[in-house]
């Protein structure tokens, strides 16, 4: 595995779906070769006194199935040394499901296909390319981001 990296282009979608079985569908598809970044993951997200933790991304997810009101971000690492390096699922605090990719290429090509192919698979039209931003923690971020994104562009 590389870690003498480069800077990452981040491309997010906003998924409507929230399910472990939408995230599991996701990562075989985008990330087959995969392995989790954390060990750990506690509850509420970014706390500093956790009421609860999960040894596995797939027992959270199920967990933030049933608790739409609790948000995570939840990472995995190519283990294969393909295009995409990281893969992103980030359950919103309001319902929703943000759906992510990092790579090391940022030509206008490689952004375009991997946005056109996160859109179908999560049935939007909007995609966020932005360089190592986290995912947005909301629907509502998420779109801020895209405006403030596209009146710069």
């Amino acid at each position: 595995m590389r870690f003498d990296m480069g800077p990452m282009i981040d491309c997010y979608v906003l998924s409507n779906v929230r399910t472990a079985a939408q995230a599991r569908l996701f990562l075989e598809r985008f990330l087959p070769k995969r392995r989790e970044l954390a060990t750990v993951y506690e509850i509420p997200y970014m706390t500093e006194h956790p009421s609860g933790s999960f040894i596995s991304a797939d027992d959270l997810m199920v967990y933030l199935e049933s608790n739409l009101d609790q948000r995570h971000a939840i990472y995995w690492v190519s283990t294969d040394g393909g295009l995409v390096r990281y893969a992103i699922v980030a359950p919103t605090a309001d319902g929703a499901m943000i759906l992510g990719l990092s790579c090391e290429d940022d030509s206008d090509e490689v952004v375009a296909t991997l946005c056109r192919q996160l859109k179908e698979f999560a049935g939007t039209e909007d995609c966020l390319a932005e360089q190592e931003i986290p995912p947005p923690a909301s629907a509502k971020e998420f779109f801020e981001l895209l405006r403030d994104d596209s009146d710069q562009g």
